[in-house]
């Protein structure tokens, strides 16, 4: 509800029941005296779109003050039921409306709707709820890029983690193999001892079986050097 430049009224709606109520007749009253009307339209001042549903209503400018007058004013609206299909908007008709004989569906005081004030603290408020949205985006993006950040970081470390167990089992692994070549060194060089003390042990024998020799060929050559005593020492005592 706004008024128009040349200081009609004009009124903007939407008819939410189209197939049970036709728009038929508006009116401005006294909110103290309802016989005191500033204003009465029917269906040729009446704009309706039977797609849409909307429709306008066009008053002429009052003889009054009717937006926030010390004398306050309703705006009251009307329909009918029956013959709604008949009804012709913006078409000149020479009927005259008597609102006894139709059905009263809204009743509001006339003010500025949306009102000036309320449409600055509504930019106001668009304002503040852009802002926010944006600051609520920027807070969800940044977030959002902690996190990516966050799980990056993660696998990495999980990367290091395995990367090091890797690294572990390898040096474990050369560890194991180190000790086992020195077993097998040591194996080697103990068959070695084994070989070389048997091979001594058969020169020892060797040299004992050669001196064993030699002495019992010492032992018969002094049997003989013993028999010639004896014979010699026969002699000396017969002599």
């Amino acid at each position: 509800m706004q008024p128009g430049e040349d200081g009609s009224v004009i009124v903007e709606g939407l008819n939410l029941d189209p197939s049970g109520a036709g728009l038929y007749a508006a009116r401005i009253v006294s909110s103290t005296n309802e016989k005191k009307v500033a204003g009465l339209i029917g269906p040729p001042n009446i704009e309706y779109d039977k797609n849409t549903h909307k429709f306008v209503l066009h008053f002429d400018p009052p003889q009054e003050e009717v937006f926030y007058a010390q004398d306050p004013k309703w705006l009251e609206v009307f329909i009918r039921r029956k013959q709604i299909d008949a009804i012709k908007y913006g078409e000149p008709n020479p009927e005259k409306i008597k609102v006894e004989h139709l059905e009263q569906v809204i009743r509001l005081p006339v003010e500025y709707m949306p009102d000036p004030r309320v449409v600055k603290e509504d930019a106001h408020d668009a304002e503040a709820y852009e802002r926010d949205a944006k600051e609520r985006a920027e807070r969800a993006e940044e977030e959002r890029l902690v996190r990516l950040a966050q799980q990056a970081a993660k696998k990495e470390e999980q990367a290091k983690k395995r990367e090091a167990m890797l690294a572990e089992r390898e040096k474990k692994k050369d560890g194991d193999d180190e000790d086992g070549s020195d077993d097998m060194s040591g194996s080697d060089r103990s068959g070695s001892g084994t070989k070389s003390g048997v091979s001594g042990t058969r020169s020892s024998n060797k040299k004992s079986k050669s001196g064993g020799g030699s002495l019992g060929q010492s032992a018969s050559k002094g049997k003989s050097f013993g028999a010639d005593s004896n014979e010699d020492s026969e002699d000396d005592m017969d002599g």
